[in-house]
């Protein structure tokens, strides 16, 4: 992936996650996956995304009335 579209798909990744309040750790987390993909780590990207997912869940839960 060149540096370009991968720094864009980061920006707007992280506005996406920020405006529906996920904040940066799981966007981080997601980032990191692309990264291990790009390096064909599909194990550790894998891993890195339920981790991710798991974040996302958390967060969501909490935010619920």
């Amino acid at each position: 992936m060149e540096q370009k579209a991968f720094e864009l798909i980061q920006e707007k990744l992280q506005a996406a996650l920020n405006e529906q309040g996920f904040g940066e750790a799981v966007a981080l987390e997601i980032t990191d996956a692309l990264e291990q993909m790009e390096k064909q780590n599909y194990g550790s990207a894998k891993e890195t995304l339920i981790t991710a997912q798991q974040k996302t869940e958390e967060i969501y839960m909490s935010a619920e009335p």
